[in-house]
């Protein structure tokens, strides 16, 4: 294990140059060997928060030839001692299965129950492996967030960075000293033209600045501090600390000072950019002397800065002696506003010349800027105006149209739990975003995990170019509800969220690897080593020693690289730590930024210190539910409150009495397994005295159309009608609640349609729901489906069990809330007459769905929604075949060729809508027939099948 430092570590550094110099421990523990599939946060755990271990047995992937199959007895061992202080047995993830995105199964081996501080590791008994050495202590976390916030010091231009704070491996003279006379891009060498635009931080891992850019680190740093202040101290070892202003906020005030100067002050417009105008970079960064240039004046920019500077003042207005500053950039905060409101808006503002980010902001995401800005000037000056922007357009910020609120844009978020917190907030705008806000903590993407075997699901859409950014910023939307005291019936669950993405980071991962650079000498036995960044570039003495604390990309499962092996993985598994450049394209995997940082940064601050200081013995448990009965395969959440609320060791064993009739899992979801009776308990680990009993019912799982009534087709179909039965037979959704709370017990997500009734909400892709129907009769049919998406595309499908039968992805576009209704028609299909099951499939996410209506095709009901290209029907064909092209080209030749190519048919039909084609004249039996259909634009190929 490696010592902890604390503010010490500086010195090593000086003396060292390098990180991971630290010897480990004598102890017994290191001649045990390490199994890297038994994975444990690297840095530790809080002595009172949750902590589970993740035992990883690899199925797909890079490493899909190893095996770990895990003993039955368990262990949580003292460091240096070696001494038993914890026996459990593993729980198997999901019944075994694989987890989809990881390519992974494994099992669950909860030790929460230790809560003493010390360091110790996790011991498989029968295998005689160890994990690697972790600590458990209320300051477990501190020096990390340490760490991380330094990255902005080595990140800073124009500053020498000495060894007494840099370390003597990253000593280097100032970076682009040229920026005091940067030129404008667009008139180069007027010297009239030259600005000052020195200072400020690489964006990410190349030497660009960027004002657009900074919109997202600027906002949560400040919201971090504004939330835990006490856990930023002065103490970080930057030039600045020592002078009694937390580090954090000096770090931010070097950046607003670069950005000051990026404002044109005669009239508010902030430049949106300034950089180099191609790739020859030199190395050491110190030596580059190019020209550097600045773009122009930008709406974009200008709206970004303007709630920037007023964030910042507010804050910075707070510290002695800076009160001046706060002034100056309150003023510029009203300028730089003015100048947006002035002027005419573009998103083409930047034309690319300077290297190498597009920085412009569409209108809708300058829209949502004004939002953001408009709550920060407000609050700076109590005026209308700004006011009035934020009632304007709060809706149309992400949160409310995007089903985890924050995932992406967080600072949207956080301004919109500001401003409900205002005295002067509009009542009605209040109650809209803490509405939208509650309804979020039930949705799948923030309250339910999901099905991730590492315990931190998050959408698979996510695993994309810079993916650990809307990972933390998941968890950081968790903790929003216990920073504004939401649903405090929950908080723990949102906190355990939010600490298992933390986990995530800190090792609990396919890699077993912390992704953060070279974090060696605070505890980590494996981080990340590589990254792609100018500084530690590739070929260089520094491309495999990083300064301490860079968060990289993450895994990105859309890579464009020439690395094949990088793109046959699992996503979870889409990562390399590597910093090759073109064309193998490392910056899409291992690239820093300023804005992951910030969102891990803020996820982080929120668990410095222990939440829980006075702990008392437990005197009761009370158990959420007396009795439940559920059914085979279904699900539900029991809770577990231990009295009295100054209880620190708050967990609780869940034991089932009969565990072939229902299973439990750490956090309270039971599961039916086969029909019969028993009784679930709750005991305290703090004292096994205390206990509370559910009685528990598992019903056999019957399958059978809704009410016992199949619906007739043609006919409408309610979307939450579905079949009765168990999941995974008569529906599939990816979280075990019904996240709207109507009309049906089962985790299915039904609410209040504003049309009547009751419609599916919270869709998520893949999802389906199955329906028991009657087709009176075969025939051709189309489908039309209610539908409501807020501003995502949406995509729906059918399938019928006989034939098969599909309608093909229906996909439509926003309909701009989620209880605004468009009815959206398939192509038209044939139906075998007869019972059969119907499957209704979510191809995309985000939009809710009323009912489908499977209407009879007929041509000229449907001529004003024209088919995209021409039918056969019936087909299968019994003695004749019509082909139709209602409502588009008219056809003029249709040929008939065999399974031999020789042409068979050919009828000519100039300007027909429809062409009948007499089987029996060029078929004597069952075959195959390619159908060529010739309309005025274009050639057609169809297949019919003849049946004789």
């Amino acid at each position: 294990m490696k010592h902890f430092l604390g503010f010490f570590l500086p010195m090593l550094i000086q003396i060292s140059g390098q990180f991971g110099i630290c010897a480990d421990r004598v102890s017994k523990a290191n001649e045990i060997p390490v199994s890297t599939y038994i994975i444990v946060d690297q840095f530790g755990y809080r002595c009172y928060d949750q902590k589970t271990a993740v035992l990883v047995d690899p199925q797909q992937g890079f490493n899909a030839q190893d095996e770990f199959i895990p003993g039955k007895n368990y262990q949580v061992r003292v460091w240096n001692t070696d001494s038993v202080v914890f026996r459990g047995t593993p729980v198997a993830w999901n019944g075994g299965k694989t987890d989809a995105t990881s390519g992974d199964r494994g099992w669950w081996f909860d030790f929460s129950p230790v809560t003493t501080p010390g360091e110790y590791y996790i011991y498989d008994v029968e295998k005689g492996v160890r994990s690697y050495p972790f600590r458990i202590a209320s300051d477990v976390y501190r020096e990390v967030l340490a760490a991380a916030t330094r990255m902005f010091y080595y990140q800073r231009e124009f500053t020498r960075k000495e060894a007494v704070h840099a370390g003597s491996a990253w000593t280097e003279g100032p970076w682009f000293l040229q920026d005091t006379v940067t030129r404008d891009v667009n008139d180069r060498n007027s010297s009239s033209k030259f600005r000052d635009m020195r200072g400020g931080w690489m964006d990410a891992g190349d030497v660009n600045k960027y004002v657009t850019f900074c919109h997202q680190p600027i906002h949560q740093l400040l919201t971090a501090y504004e939330l835990n202040p006490g856990v930023f101290t002065d103490a970080t070892n930057i030039p600045e600390s020592g002078n009694g202003i937390p580090d954090i906020l000096d770090e931010i005030r070097f950046e607003m000072e670069w950005m000051m100067r990026m404002q044109d002050v005669s009239d508010g417009g902030v430049h949106i950019k300034m950089g180099n105008i191609d790739y020859n970079d030199a190395w050491p960064l110190s030596t580059d002397t190019r020209p550097r240039y600045y773009g122009p004046k930008c709406s974009s920019s200008s709206i970004a800065a303007a709630g920037m500077f007023a964030h910042a003042s507010i804050v910075f207005s707070k510290i002695p002696g800076w009160e001046t500053l706060a002034e100056n950039l309150k003023n510029r905060a009203i300028k730089a506003w003015t100048w947006y409101k002035s002027n005419p808006r573009s998103n083409a503002c930047d034309d690319g010349t300077i290297k190498s980010g597009d920085a412009d902001w569409d209108l809708a995401y300058q829209d949502r800027a004004e939002v953001v800005s408009g709550v920060y000037l407000y609050i700076l000056t109590g005026e209308s105006k700004y006011h009035d922007a934020v009632k304007a357009n709060y809706t149309r910020t992400r949160p409310f149209y995007d089903v985890t609120w924050s995932m992406y844009d967080g600072p949207e978020g956080d301004a919109l739990l500001l401003y409900t917190t205002l005295p002067g907030a509009d009542t009605t705008v209040k109650n809209a975003i803490l509405a939208r806000k509650t309804s979020m903590g039930k949705t799948s993407a923030i309250f339910f995990p999901g099905e991730d075997l590492y315990n931190a699901w998050v959408p698979l859409s996510s695993y994309h170019w810079g993916s650990l950014n809307p990972r933390a910023c998941i968890g950081n939307t968790n903790m929003d509800f216990i920073d504004y005291r939401l649903d405090s019936a929950n908080h723990q669950r949102y906190k355990n969220r939010a600490l298992n993405i933390l986990h995530y980071f800190h090792g609990v991962n396919p890699f077993n690897m912390v992704y953060l650079s070279n974090m060696g000498i605070y505890g980590a036995e494996r981080s990340v080593m590589k990254i792609y960044h100018a500084w530690y570039r590739f070929g260089t003495p520094l491309a495999g020693n990083p300064a301490p604390g860079y968060v990289p990309g993450g895994p990105n499962k859309d890579y464009g690289g020439n690395l094949t092996s990088l793109k046959n993985q699992p996503p979870q598994k889409c990562f390399l730590e590597f910093n090759d450049g073109w064309p193998a394209n490392s910056w899409e995997i291992t690239e820093p930024a300023i804005y992951y940082q910030s969102a891990y940064v803020k996820l982080l601050s929120h668990f410095i210190g222990e939440e829980c200081t006075e702990n008392v013995p437990p005197d009761s448990i009370v158990l959420s539910k007396d009795s439940v009965s559920l059914k085979q395969t279904s699900s539900v959440t029991l809770e577990a409150t231990v009295y009295p609320a100054t209880v620190c060791n708050r967990f609780v064993k869940w034991v089932v009495a009969d565990t072939s009739i229902a299973e439990i899992n750490t956090e309270g979801v039971l599961t039916g397994k086969k029909a019969g009776n028993t009784f679930v308990s709750a005991v305290s680990y703090a004292d096994s005295t205390i206990t509370d009993t559910c009685f528990i019912e598992v019903i056999p799982c019957i399958r059978t159309a809704w009410e016992n009534v199949p619906v007739h087709i043609p006919g409408r179909i309610e979307a939450e009608n579905f079949d009765v039965g168990c999941g995974d037979e008569a529906y599939y959704d990816k979280d075990a609640s019904n996240n709207g709370g109507k009309y049906r017990t089962e985790g299915v997500d039904i609410e209040t349609c504003s049309e009547g009734g009751y419609n599916i909400g919270w869709v998520e892709k893949d999802e389906w729901l199955e329906y028991t129907v009657v087709v009176d009769s075969a025939c051709y049919y189309f489908a039309e489906f209610r539908v409501a998406a807020q501003s995502a595309q949406g995509g729906v499908e059918l399938f019928f069990s006989s034939g098969p039968v599909s309608t093909g992805t229906v996909s439509f576009t926003p309909t701009g809330g989620w209880q605004t209704w468009k009815t959206v028609r398939s192509s038209p299909f044939f139906l075998h007459k007869g019972e059969q099951v119907m499957r209704l499939i979510m191809k995309t996410s985000l939009f809710n769905i009323n009912y489908v209506h499977v209407l009879l095709y007929e041509p000229s009901a449907v001529a004003e929604h024209p088919v995209s290209r021409p039918m056969l029907y019936p087909n299968p064909a019994v003695g004749e075949c019509r082909v139709t092209f209602p409502g588009r080209d008219a056809i003029q030749l249709v040929q008939v060729f065999d399974c031999t190519g020789r042409l068979v048919y050919s009828v000519t039909s100039p300007g027909a809508e429809s062409v009948k084609l007499p089987i029996t004249e060029f078929a004597s039996r069952s075959s195959f027939f390619l159908i060529k259909i010739s309309t005025n634009r274009q050639v057609y190929y169809e297949k019919l099948t003849v049946i004789n």
